[in-house]
């Protein structure tokens, strides 16, 4: 593993530096301390050396709060603190993990990316990390939340970090620089890149502004920061327009053949789009629900993302939509370039943001 990759890496649990120990050195440590010796040839150590980290079969550093190998008989278990003052135990944080594995493991991202065709699926991604890569800065690149790695095609030639807590989304790329490890708490050294890019991940994430205030840790001063997220107000904001009518076919029969397959997913996805109406607007971009890694749907009201920006000490450069959806059509990308506003009816809204 390169050296200067090391060097920008932290202990998610203790927030200090991280360097290589070999199996043979981790020998000798079993002298002075009782820990169970995981299989592998070499692992990642905090300074202290009370956490010990694996690498994946794939290679990627396991930076996971959750399963850091204690190594000095530490009782129970070091919660991840949470935007609101609250903490969540490993076990919590597994169980989010292995119903998010169990959502990617259902999707064949090389067959039909997301259950679309793998054309349609590079078609709207191209649309809003178009967006992203025309408001970067020079320099490096932290990918919080890089899913399969789609956008690193467009940061060829730079510094290019992927961070995602799905091992299944990190083996689809054979970037060199990737990290298994969560946006609530980045295994990365504080104000270390130049640019930091979320897009289409928060929806994922246990807690959206604890994730926010990390990736803005991760930025340098005067750095750049592009978010792009699912906008709450879709298809609602096609009402109006011939691209409705489209929409009311497609969620019928997607709605229809989801009831006739799992009934009980459809009733949870139906309980939890009421659940969703009833909280405050304000209250949208953090909510979070136990089934929704299970049921994968969850969005964000613009006005009140903003807010959350500027609470964790970004500056808002640029805002707007971006991303074409006209599902059962499968339309061509000329027409729709053409005849579709995605600044009026995109499905993503996007923020570029500068660190105070």
């Amino acid at each position: 593993m390169e050296e200067h990759f090391i060097e920008i890496l932290m202990c998610p649990n203790t927030k200090e530096k991280l360097s290589l120990i070999s199996q043979n050195d981790l020998f000798e440590m079993r002298k002075n301390h009782t820990f169970e010796l995981p299989e592998g040839d070499q692992f990642l150590i905090n300074e202290s050396k009370s956490f010990l980290y694996r690498f994946s079969s794939y290679g990627f550093p396991v930076l996971l709060p959750e399963e850091a190998i204690p190594m000095k008989n530490i009782v129970g278990s070091i919660p991840v603190a949470l935007s609101n003052s609250q903490t969540i135990s490993f076990e919590t944080l597994k169980k989010h993990k292995a119903n998010l594995e169990t959502v990617y493991r259902k999707d064949n991202y090389v067959k039909s990316p997301a259950g679309r065709t793998p054309e349609r699926s590079a078609y709207e991604s191209t649309a809003v990390h178009k967006a992203a890569t025309e408001n970067l800065k020079p320099g490096s690149v932290l990918d919080g939340g890089c899913g399969i790695g789609f956008f690193r095609r467009f940061t060829r030639g730079r510094f290019h970090l992927m961070l995602d807590v799905s091992e299944v989304n990190l083996s689809y790329n054979f970037a060199p620089h990737k990290v298994h490890g969560r946006t609530e708490c980045i295994p990365i050294c504080d104000e270390t890149f130049d640019n930091v890019v979320s897009l289409r991940s928060l929806e994922h994430c246990q807690d959206v502004q604890t994730s926010m205030a990390e990736l803005t840790r991760c930025l340098k001063p005067g750095g750049r920061l592009v978010v792009a997220c699912w906008r709450e107000d879709w298809p609602a904001c096609l009402k109006g327009s011939p691209w409705v009518y489209t929409n009311v076919v497609y969620f019928f029969k997607k709605a229809v053949r989801l009831a006739k397959n799992n009934p009980k997913l459809f009733v949870d996805r139906a309980l939890y789009k009421l659940k969703l109406k009833k909280t405050k607007i304000a209250e949208r971009a953090v909510f979070w629900d136990k089934d929704t890694a299970k049921i994968y749907s969850r969005r964000f009201n613009r006005d009140a993302f903003q807010k959350m920006l500027e609470k964790v000490g970004l500056k808002v450069l640029k805002k707007g939509y971006c991303g074409v959806e006209t599902p059962g059509l499968n339309l061509p990308k000329f027409v729709t370039d053409r005849y579709f506003d995605s600044e009026k009816y995109g499905l993503f809204f996007y923020f570029v943001c500068e660190k105070f």
